[in-house]
């Protein structure tokens, strides 16, 4: 081994070391050994050697020119104020007359040789501007994101901040060690690899690894939405389905968890670390030098004050040469562990990680399925908190497809609100935690959502590539320092890189490509200062002038060679997790799609060709040319033979006819006081009307000559009304609304009685609402009594959205108790104690709480005596494990199965063990007051001739502002269906949108409904 060859190299080396004069020789003598052994076992790559030639660009002739200048100017400057200062003194004519001249060759120097300066200054800087461009045009080209990162941080303006103390430059991690721990890290991070790649081949880690990126990681993850798009696509029934008796799935879709790791590098247990090396067989050379490194690792926190050193225990810090490695490693235990417990086949078409960011997706297509699902994410979340990681749940995410007959069932089993956010409630480490539920999600730079997520990152992308342009717009628009080519280069690795990025992976449509294709231009034409409203130049000329290729070509572009680089994987390696099958089937269907799009677009493209074809049949009258639609005609000769198409007249029954277009523009052409016709008064009688139009109408009709009017016998609407009946039509324009006679005109009396609203009936008849008459049922409602009936109808329809509304309302805050008349019931207990506040109120003492406080939280208290005697009591208890209210596991869950009509066992909810039951009521018990309770009273009211019904029924209501009321609300929905309530004899149970009694026989009475 080179590690064991070291150790005997380093040990000759000691032994013939001299004996060292100081403490300080001593440690030269040794770092030298070191510093050696580390270069002769481990020499450094040629790649690196350049990168550290190249780090820091001097560009010296420049700096020394210019630093030369510089200096000349100065001393120029000071002769100059020396020869000013002598020339005060004299009073010699010839003397003055010398110095006056000298002064003046002096200036003319000084104004040469600072133009000179300028011009070097500005040589300098555009120097610099063109090195850095060359650095970011070689270092996209190689594919180094972080060199060219860093090239292009030195074009964006400098951030404005306050500086007290920098005592030193920010420098790399492993800079700030000794040189022989620093040649440790490079060794360890280039032997690394290679014991744990292969590893890494078969496993869904895809950072860190010189042949994963997260380009790898994209398409595996977009490829489940694409999975569950086309699976509500095919599953969703058509309307014919649905009439041909087609039954709807009950429950399909997909769920994704994302999940943020707080503190990932540093919270890594390192005893775990170790052990992680060990399983995967890292020599015990290798598992010394890790421990050296991190043994009493010191971290110094400096400030304008001082600093303090702290020695760390735990964690590998994010920025080491050695992290990544170590990272992986640790990943490597985590996702094995992971297989152990889901199975390979979930590990390799499920999970997917990349660095600290894992993402868990599961397609489902029954309700079991979709339980199996939720387990799953019980245990990966289980399994992260068991290998030492904290799980930051409130950045932690989850997106939920849920569809068929029990997609609203399943929402309200997984789902609560907690803040008046939508959250997953998921059982974790014997603990239940609330994950936010959201319809969207950033990952890796890219939306993954089921709906619409392709759009989304379109918008992301240019969003993030628009921050990017507003930090390089200076060196973009530079003219003067940079070419247009050099611009565009800087433009193409900085901007449209970020732009394009991930695109590849997601199935954009028409728009978001109409976007992407003008966000770019817009981007070009300011590079270029070429605005289309000044040069006239179209889009596809400015790429050419450009050399800038189109966005979506390049996506597509993308996508082709990402495929043909996976089916070569493929072929060479099967088993890499790189080339899924599924990851390949969603990466052929991508480029088909594109491949349409792109087809389609050329289809579009092609406005205009010579001889008739499919899809190209409408010709121009002008030219010949043959367009796609009759539209494109019209524009073409707009544009192209300026001729513009006349409005469509309007005809009427009769050919001969004149039409009332005809008629109108033919009298407004005849005179000029026809301009007239927007005053308010009329321009031959001069009467004033409210409104213009009666005017000009007026002007119109008076104007016309008779001859060019139509008669009536033609068939043509009445064109001459008089001055009254306009003025009658403007009254009821402007009076309509609050006088319902003029909106509607005169009352108009019926000439026939066929005619009749009656029905065929006589006056009388009607009046009376008796009389029958022939082949017309049993005859029509008096007209009160059908105003009172829609009146009626009206009121209670008002009545029902108001019930659905505080219904709906209920939903966030209301639970509904139903409590039997038994032996073992509550209801009289509570009976008394209403009587006794009444009593107490009645003597003129107050209470110390509402008569709502005291009720529920004396039912509370019957709940703890009752299972403090299941406690002490044997039998009880066995009474309680018969009827299935106890298990071993805790209190159960009921549900009311519809086919056996009785309650049983709901096995989809975990029971709660008695500790917690304690817990939890004795929470509630210390939330009961005033303000979380809003109402608990009895549904009818709590009288005695109630007491012995079959079922009382009571109501809550709890409030919905503060954060007690809300923890309040959320413990009261764990209890819901659950056993313990029926040591009382009662149930408990959220409330739904089911119409009261009252409500329902309304609607029943008026209605008939159901």
């Amino acid at each position: 081994m080179a590690v064991s060859d070291m150790r005997a190299h380093i040990e000759r080396a000691i032994g013939a070391l001299p004996s060292p004069a100081s403490i300080d020789d001593m440690h030269t003598q040794l770092d030298g050994v070191l510093t050696s052994a580390c270069e002769q076992f481990f020499p450094r790559g040629s790649g690196r050697a350049q990168q550290l030639a190249n780090s820091y660009p001097t560009l010296a002739a420049l700096d020394a020119a210019l630093q030369v200048g510089f200096k000349q100017l100065w001393q120029l400057r000071r002769s100059m104020q020396q020869h000013a200062a002598n020339s005060r003194g004299t009073s010699n004519a010839m003397v003055w007359a010398r110095y006056c001249f000298t002064a003046w060759a002096q200036q003319a120097k000084y104004h040469t040789m600072s133009k000179l300066f300028h011009k070097r200054s500005r040589r300098r800087k555009q120097a610099r501007w063109n090195d850095i461009a060359d650095k970011v045009s070689a270092a996209d080209e190689r594919g180094d994101s972080h060199a060219k990162h860093a090239a292009l941080k030195q074009l964006q303006p400098w951030a404005i901040f306050a500086v007290h103390d920098e005592t030193a430059p920010a420098r790399h991690l492993t800079a700030n060690v000794s040189p022989t721990d620093a040649e440790l890290h490079n060794a360890l991070a280039r032997t690394g690899p290679h014991w744990v790649c292969p590893l890494l081949r078969a496993l869904p880690q895809y950072a860190y690894s010189a042949k994963h990126s997260s380009l790898d990681a994209l398409p595996r993850v977009n490829s489940h939405f694409w999975r569950v798009q086309e699976q509500v696509q095919g599953t969703r029934l058509s309307i014919y389905q649905r009439k041909a008796g087609v039954a709807n799935p009950q429950c399909y879709g997909g769920i994704t968890l994302s999940v943020d790791l707080k503190g990932a590098f540093n919270e890594v247990p390192r005893n775990l670390l170790y052990q992680c090396l060990e399983q995967l067989g890292v020599d015990e050379d290798t598992m010394i030098l890790v421990r050296q490194l991190h043994w009493e690792a010191t971290y110094w926190l400096r400030n304008a004050s001082g600093g303090v050193g702290v020695v760390t225990s735990n964690g590998i810090k994010q920025g080491c040469r050695v992290a990544p490695t170590l990272w992986n490693c640790y990943t490597v235990t985590l996702l094995q562990t992971l297989c152990q417990q889901l199975g390979n086949e979930h590990l390799r078409q499920c999970l997917t990680l990349f660095a600290d960011d894992l993402i868990s997706t599961k397609e489902y297509r029954s309700w079991e399925e979709a339980l199996v699902s939720i387990h799953c994410l019980k245990v990966v979340l289980t399994t992260l908190e068991q290998m030492g990681t904290v799980i930051n749940f409130d950045k932690t995410a989850v997106l939920l497809s849920a569809n068929g007959t029990l997609a609203r069932k399943l929402r309200r089993h997984l789902t609560v609100k907690v803040k008046g956010k939508l959250c997953v409630v998921l059982r974790v480490s014997d603990r239940e935690v609330c994950i936010p539920l959201v319809a969207s999600h950033v990952y890796l730079g890219t939306v993954i959502s089921y709906k619409q997520a392709a759009d989304k990152t379109v918008r992301h992308r240019m969003q993030v590539a628009g921050h990017k342009w507003q930090k390089l717009k200076r060196a973009l628009r530079c003219r003067h320092m940079l070419t247009r080519g050099k611009r565009t280069q800087i433009w193409s690795a900085g901007v449209r890189s970020s732009m394009l990025y991930g695109l590849a992976s997601v199935q954009f449509g028409a728009n978001s490509r109409q976007a992407l294709r003008s966000k770019v231009a817009r981007q070009l034409r300011h590079i270029a200062h070429l605005p289309a409203h000044v040069t006239g130049i179209n889009n596809q000329e400015l790429h050419a002038m450009m050399r800038a290729l189109d966005p979506v070509t390049i996506v597509r572009e993308t996508l082709e060679a990402r495929l043909k680089h996976l089916e070569v994987v493929e072929q060479e390696t099967p088993d890499d997790v790189v080339c899924c099958p599924s990851t390949l089937e969603y990466a052929r269907a991508l480029l088909e799609f594109h491949k349409q799009h792109e087809s389609q677009e050329h289809n579009t493209a092609r406005i205009v060709i010579a001889e008739p074809t499919v899809g190209f049949e409408h010709a121009c009258p002008e030219c010949g040319l043959y367009f796609a639609s009759a539209s494109a005609v019209k524009q073409h000769c707009t544009l192209a033979h300026d001729i513009t198409a006349a409005p469509m007249e309007m005809t009427h029954a009769e050919i001969d006819a004149p039409s009332a277009v005809t008629v109108a523009s033919t009298a407004a052409t005849e005179d000029a006081s026809h301009r007239r016709f927007l005053a308010q008064s009329c321009a031959l009688c001069g009467q004033w009307a409210t409104n213009a139009r009666l005017s000009a109408q007026d002007v119109l009709f008076r104007a016309v000559p008779s001859s060019t009017v139509a008669p009536r016998t033609q068939g043509l609407p009445k064109l001459a009304m008089t001055l009254a009946d306009r003025m009658r039509a403007e009254e009821m324009e402007i009076f309509g609304n609050t006088s319902q006679g003029l909106l509607f005109g005169p009352k108009q009396e019926v000439l026939t009685e066929e005619f009749s609203t009656g029905g065929g009936k006589r006056r009388r008849q009607q009046e009376q609402g008796g009389g029958k008459s022939k082949g017309k049922g049993k005859g029509g409602l008096r007209t009160g009594e059908s105003s009172l009936r829609e009146a009626v109808e009206s009121l209670t329809r008002v009545v029902m959205a108001h019930e659905d509304s505080l219904n709906h309302s209920k939903l966030d805050r209301g639970m509904v108790f139903y409590m039997g008349t038994g032996e073992d019931s509550i209801v009289r207990k509570l009976f008394a104690i209403t009587q006794k506040a009444k009593e107490v109120r009645q003597q003129g003492s107050a209470s110390q709480a509402p008569l709502k406080i005291l009720l529920l939280k004396s039912m509370l208290a019957a709940i703890d005596e009752r299972m403090t005697v299941l406690d002490k009591n044997p039998d009880a208890l066995d009474k309680a494990t018969k009827a299935q209210l106890l298990t071993e596991q805790g209190w159960t869950f009921k549900r009311w199965d519809h086919q056996a009509k009785q309650l049983v066992v709901d096995d989809t909810k975990v029971p709660i063990n008695a500790q917690d039951m304690r817990k939890i009521l004795q929470e509630i018990f210390e939330l009961i007051h005033e303000d979380t309770i809003l109402k608990f009273a009895s549904h009818r009211g709590l009288k005695e001739d109630h007491v012995d019904d079959k079922t009382a029924v009571f109501l809550m209501e709890i409030s919905v502002r503060g954060e007690k009321a809300d923890r309040l609300f959320f413990l009261f929905a764990r209890l819901a269906h659950s056993s313990v309530w029926h040591t009382l004899g009662s149930q408990m149970r959220r409330a739904t949108l089911r119409r009261s009694g009252l409500a329902q026989r309304v609607a029943r009475d008026i209605f008939g409904w159901s």
